[in-house]
């Protein structure tokens, strides 16, 4: 309880607000891809609005306020008065958890993070005629003076993370609940396009790939 709560609270309290568009936004983030510590005009500053990060900023939220609702009495107010969360807090909590930014690309692939779309393709095929194990592309492309930073690609699930932890249906859920309806289609589209940009760099990557492709 405890912990859900200071993750809450520390992520509610890194976000940016849109106030025209109403929309919360998080900065300075890598996602779990590990490829893309920022843009390729600002390597290491981290990405915007990375939607692995994004989606589960507003569940951990939502679930704070959810944990919290189901105490009553001295339990909620010992809990709250020791880590000092009050009202306005509580309240801020949810309005991020339905309010945060997703990006997502013209024909419905939701976007690994804003401005993913305008990077450049790798040539995958070129690259594994090359090199054979692509496996660690950074280091490869480190190697010809050049850096992942600038192409649509993942050591590792990033979008696809959450298909694997929350599944299609509450990913699904979580999403319409932020204002982002999709069908189950989408997120198979989804799948399908983060499945073919993976350079499967780590023993994780294999895993979890294997799960939701076989989910689909």
């Amino acid at each position: 309880m405890h912990q859900s709560l200071e993750v809450a609270r520390y992520f509610a309290a890194s976000v940016e607000y849109d106030e025209a568009t109403d929309r919360f936004h998080i900065s300075g983030v890598m996602g779990p891809d590990e490829y893309h510590d920022g843009y390729p005009d600002a390597p290491g500053a981290g990405v915007r609005d990375n939607t692995y990060t994004n989606v589960m900023v507003a569940w951990v939220c939502q679930r704070a306020g959810e944990a919290l609702a189901e105490l009553a009495g001295h339990l909620r107010d010992d809990i709250t008065d020791r880590l000092g969360v009050g009202h306005d807090e509580i309240e801020h909590w949810a309005h991020v958890s339905e309010r945060l930014a997703i990006c997502v690309h013209a024909d419905g692939i939701l976007s690994q993070f804003d401005g993913y779309e305008s990077l450049v393709e790798l040539d995958w095929a070129g690259y594994r005629e090359r090199y054979g194990n692509i496996g660690r592309l950074d280091l490869i492309l480190e190697s010809e003076n050049d850096t992942t930073n600038r192409y649509k690609l993942a050591k590792q699930p990033d979008v696809v993370m959450l298909v694997y932890l929350l599944g299609h249906d509450q990913l699904r859920h979580q999403l319409a609940r932020l204002g982002y309806p999709c069908s189950h289609d989408d997120i198979v589209r989804t799948v399908t396009y983060y499945l073919e940009r993976t350079s499967n760099g780590s023993t994780l990557s294999q895993v979890v790939n294997a799960s939701v492709a076989t989910s689909r």
